[in-house]
């Protein structure tokens, strides 16, 4: 099937062709010819086409004559099927519905004010995370609003975390940020459904939020070995401490005689 650059349309030579091919499914080797179509579209609609509503067109077939056509809307083709039997019906119709969902998909993401791929993932402690700034200039909604409503929610990282932060994404420039706002998945859908639009932004948040997107942290066993070097000292400290007391004890009793 020819595709349609504008999804809410079909031409009636399109038509034609899923008719057709499940007509043969269906075992009718008697095929729909477009001049056949063509007549019931005119009875179909035929005050839609006196007041010009449904306006014909024209194609050149493979001699290079003229021909008429018709480009019709999804819904007017669901009409013109209702002659067809129960299987074509439902398989056109089918084949109609995933042409007007595709369409609504363009129309969605047209309306997106940015590009998603300009939007690189970022992590915190390997867990993905959005910053504020980038769902304000995302949703449209200024950040000052996003501050104020996710005051409790948001985690800020400042000084030894910011700088951990920019070095587990060391992929971006941070180069004049002293403080940066994040926020995990559930607080990014809290946002977007406050102000009505999760749905519009909803397969964006899930896509980014993918375990398959996160970024390695690498501060993970840097974080471990510290843990474990310190742990040590800690225990090295208590063991030097216990043997001063100790040795401190066996002076107090050698003065005393009590020790051979």
């Amino acid at each position: 099937m020819v595709e349609q650059k504008i999804k809410n349309e079909i031409t009636s030579l399109e038509l034609l062709e899923q008719i057709n091919l499940f007509r043969k499914e269906e075992g009718i080797k008697k095929e729909l010819l477009h001049k056949t179509l063509l007549a019931i579209i005119r009875d179909e609609f035929s005050e839609e086409i006196t007041e010009q509503k449904i306006l014909p067109s024209s194609y050149k077939d493979k001699s290079g004559r003229t021909v008429p056509m018709f480009i019709l809307t999804l819904s007017q083709a669901r009409q013109v099927l209702v002659r067809e039997s129960k299987f074509v019906r439902r398989a056109v119709i089918h084949v109609l519905e995933k042409l007007e969902n595709q369409g609504l998909e363009n129309k969605e993401q047209k309306k997106l004010p940015f590009q998603v791929q300009e939007i690189k993932p970022t992590t915190w402690r390997g867990q993905p995370v959005l910053e504020l700034q980038q769902l304000s200039k995302m949703i449209g909604v200024p950040d000052v609003n996003l501050h104020w409503y996710a005051k409790r929610k948001k985690l800020t990282l400042k000084f030894d975390n910011l700088k951990a932060y920019k070095e587990e994404n060391s992929n971006k420039n941070y180069s004049s940020v002293s403080a940066i706002s994040l926020l995990y998945k559930p607080n990014v859908i809290s946002i977007c459904k406050r102000y009505g639009l999760y749905n519009k932004y909803k397969d964006f948040i899930d896509n980014y939020f993918k375990t398959n997107n996160l970024v390695e942290y690498k501060g993970k066993a840097k974080d471990e070995f510290e843990h474990l070097i310190a742990e040590a000292t800690r225990i090295k400290a208590n063991l030097l401490k216990e043997k001063a007391e100790i040795e401190e004890k066996l002076m107090k009793l050698n003065k005393m005689g009590l020790t051979n």
